[in-house]
């Protein structure tokens, strides 16, 4: 799902991107009936746990600093069910901050909006701006965890033409380079009927005039 910030928050961006489908209804139950094939709840891979080591001594942020990794991000997630169906990915606009304290540890916390499934710039935003809050400490390496409030994923900002409320949120990131953070984001359609995320997500800096071009392949990590 103050001061807005702007952003890049997953979707979700967790994030449900624009489709052909007729009917919404039906693309959702085709959804709900890949997940039930393809995902066992019990088994999805949330990422990998942190280092939450302080940094320096190897540390990402020893050269750049924190800051270095600090700004806006475009989020493009894919949920497992629809590997190699681009046109299912779920656009978002992420803003990271990360803040160092005096004894090296890093922490992390952001913002989310959905972009429009009609946007051609990142800053064609719906909804409200969803709060990102960190769990645990970034990791020397640059892993680290971000957790979502229950938030609505608006009609307009998913493939399936539904307001879709999202729980239990979780992003389990790796930084790659300054600009290209890549992991998984867990969770649970709440409504309109339960079902399981399990998305694979890469977040890239938002290009200087807000322009993004939509993916035709998968959002994949090294």
């Amino acid at each position: 799902m103050s001061s807005r910030v702007y952003l890049s928050f997953g979707a979700a961006a967790v994030v449900f991107a624009s489709s052909a489908c007729s009917s919404p209804s039906k693309d959702y139950d085709d959804f709900r009936s890949r997940v039930a094939s393809t995902v066992d709840a019990a088994s999805l891979d949330s990422g990998p746990e942190p280092d939450t080591a302080p940094s320096g001594d190897g540390s990402i942020f020893d050269d750049g600093g924190v800051a270095t990794y600090n700004g806006r991000y475009l989020s493009q997630c894919l949920d497992a069910s629809y590997k190699g169906d681009p046109t299912k990915v779920v656009y978002s606009l992420i803003q990271l901050k990360f803040e160092q304290a005096a004894d090296g540890s890093v922490t992390v916390s952001g913002f989310r909006e959905a972009i429009k499934n009609s946007a051609t710039l990142v800053t064609e935003t719906t909804g409200g701006v969803v709060s990102l809050q960190a769990s645990g400490l970034v990791g020397s390496g640059g892993a680290f965890k971000l957790t979502s409030p229950k938030y609505v994923i608006p009609n307009d900002g998913n493939a399936f033409g539904l307001d879709l409320t999202v729980e239990n949120g979780v992003y389990s990131l790796g930084i790659q380079t300054p600009t290209y953070i890549c992991g998984k984001f867990a969770g649970k359609i709440t409504d309109p009927i339960p079902q399981d995320i399990d998305e694979t997500c890469m977040w890239t800096r938002v290009n200087d005039d807000n322009t993004f071009t939509r993916l035709t392949a998968d959002p994949h990590c090294p």
